[in-house]
């Protein structure tokens, strides 16, 4: 093999610089004096090289500008509202129904768990006398509909049974899924966690917290869970197969395997099933309990 024409093109043997100019090109950026260095080690932290990290940060501010803006988003509803068919109407009626039976959480409902721990406060009346607890509800969070998402029931290719488009606010779901309750509540996931990203990270870190902690008493080897799902091998297949799935995604899809008795994995997909099969994670059987019929407890 010739060393220094190592790579093959157009049936030609040429060298990796000419090689390179027929995969990418160049784009130069200006920054000033003594801010490449601060560039370079922040790259660095993150375990990226510095062109890496720019090509990242320009697709992460492409991505953001080409976002609806909130009145787009409102327009772009109520149209659909308007036009939307029987199949599409049944896909939202039962998204909402989702999010009120398992989705308290995440919308940050006075009797949700993320509320409970961390956002209840008491107020002393006039005596100084403290009265029972209360909280707010953060309006922001509180429905999907706020962040204006629309619902289509599409054929979509044969491998994706749903899909989110969050920049246009579109989830999608193939027919055959439509009775699926573990492929919509996936796509919800991601929807909640967009417009947690939008209203505050506190409250994202508050959620991540208060699952976390809830998961921790019902699944024994819970982090050893978390370690394998975000192992940078699996983190980069995921992210190349369907995008972003953080551990928060993972704890959140965790607690839905659970409340509604499937096996650990079903909700988030990309094989974690068969990932968790094999850790054999030990859950309680307080959980267990809880997801037994209402009629055969006790």
């Amino acid at each position: 093999m010739d060393k220094e024409k190592p790579y093959i093109v157009n049936g030609q043997r040429v060298t990796l610089e000419e090689y390179r100019k027929t995969k990418y090109e160049d784009l130069r950026v200006r920054v000033p004096i003594g801010r490449k260095a601060g560039i370079q080690a922040h790259a660095e932290k993150q375990g990226e090289s510095l062109n890496a990290f720019v090509t990242r940060a320009i697709d992460a501010a492409m991505e953001m500008d080409n976002k609806l803006t909130d009145d787009e988003a409102h327009s772009k509803f109520h149209e659909w509202l308007v036009a939307a068919g029987p199949e599409d109407k049944q896909l939202f009626n039962t998204i909402i129904e989702y999010q009120d039976d398992y989705f308290k959480d995440m919308t940050f409902q006075t009797d949700s768990i993320t509320m409970h721990d961390y956002l209840y406060y008491k107020i002393a009346d006039e005596n100084g006398v403290f009265q029972s607890p209360g909280a707010d509800a953060i309006p922001e969070l509180s429905s999907i509909t706020n962040f204006c998402y629309r619902f289509y029931v599409r054929q979509l290719p044969k491998t994706i049974d749903g899909r989110i488009n969050l920049k246009e606010r579109i989830i999608e779901i193939s027919p055959e899924a439509i009775n699926n309750p573990a492929v919509i509540m996936h796509e919800m996931i991601h929807a909640y966690e967009d417009a947690l990203s939008v209203v505050s990270n506190l409250y994202r870190d508050i959620l991540f917290m208060c699952l976390h902690k809830q998961l921790r008493s019902k699944i024994d080897n819970l982090d050893d869970l978390v370690l394998s799902h975000s192992h940078i091998f699996e983190a980069e297949d995921t992210y190349r197969r369907g995008g972003s799935h953080d551990i928060l995604f993972f704890l959140k899809s965790l607690d839905l395997d659970l409340q509604l008795g499937y096996p650990l994995g079903t909700v988030c997909g990309y094989g974690r099933d068969e990932m968790m099969t094999q850790l054999n994670p030990t859950i309680s059987a307080v959980m267990e309990t809880d997801n037994l019929p209402e009629l055969q407890k006790g």
